[in-house]
């Protein structure tokens, strides 16, 4: 009689595909480094639910756009994603931020449906877990879809046991735990943040937390400070060449 024990696999034959969680201010770049990918993103898809992909455009960008901006679009989409993993090589859903927002919208409108008189404005306290409830369903349809997903958030801020302000991704509910678990399914939580220096601005990319903002990196990629100027192609060979982390790249303790 075969045993499951007999479906065991070499760790190194399982899928290894990588879920990051990009998150930052408005305006810092992050979704110009989600159109940065090899050959000029031209391998890769953006689920664009903020409709803001101009400045990926501007930056000469030749990623693959699909605009999502309602739940069911989105829902299409991540099914096509589970079926034919492979057909990108990052998958960017820009913003996990907007899609709890398309998540809420879709909630609404089917309660004013059952019930005409009913506020579509005036979220029931009830519905609050069914919104966590469908964004944890797609983040993990996703993560478990074995494409290379990459999530975009805002920004936020909260304090920390000792009263302390953190820079979070701006991922709402339960007072801070549905963004515990959405970063806790990442492989890589980073912070993005735009820097001044005497050539002007700098994007740097940080992958390690510190008592400013929450990030991690179990890849272990970029053990230090912070990661100058970095793209979604130069990140992708990165992992691919599993280097040794490239000093002379990233910021110094002074």
């Amino acid at each position: 009689m075969a045993s499951i024990l007999d479906t065991a696999q070499p760790v190194s034959e399982v899928s290894n595909s990588v879920n990051m969680l990009l998150y930052g201010d408005s305006g810092v770049g992050k979704t110009v480094f989600a159109g940065s990918g090899r050959d000029h993103g031209k391998h890769d898809l953006i689920i664009d639910i903020e409709g803001g992909t101009l400045s990926a455009a501007r930056s000469k960008s030749q990623a693959n756009v699909i605009p999502a901006h309602d739940y069911d679009t989105f829902v299409s989409i991540v099914e096509a994603i589970e079926d034919d993993p492979d057909r990108f090589e990052w998958v960017v859903v820009d913003s996990i931020t907007k899609l709890q927002d398309i998540i809420w919208n879709k909630i609404l409108d089917e309660a004013v449906a059952k019930s005409p008189s009913r506020s579509p404005f005036k979220r029931e306290l009830q519905e609050y877990g069914e919104a966590q409830a469908r964004l944890k369903d797609l983040v993990e349809r996703l993560k478990n879809s074995e494409a290379n997903v990459l999530f975009i958030a805002l920004a936020d801020s909260e304090m920390d046991e000792d009263g302390n302000t953190v820079r979070v991704p701006a991922i709402h509910g339960s007072q801070g735990k549905v963004q515990s678990w959405v970063s806790a399914q990442m492989d890589v939580v980073a912070y993005l943040r735009v820097i001044q220096s005497n050539n002007g601005n700098i994007r740097v990319a940080h992958f390690n937390k510190t008592p400013e903002f929450y990030a991690k990196d179990r890849l272990r990629l970029y053990p230090g400070k912070g990661v100058k100027n970095l793209t979604l192609a130069k990140y992708t060979d990165k992992i691919l060449s599993q280097s040794e982390p490239e000093e002379d790249n990233e910021e110094k303790d002074n």
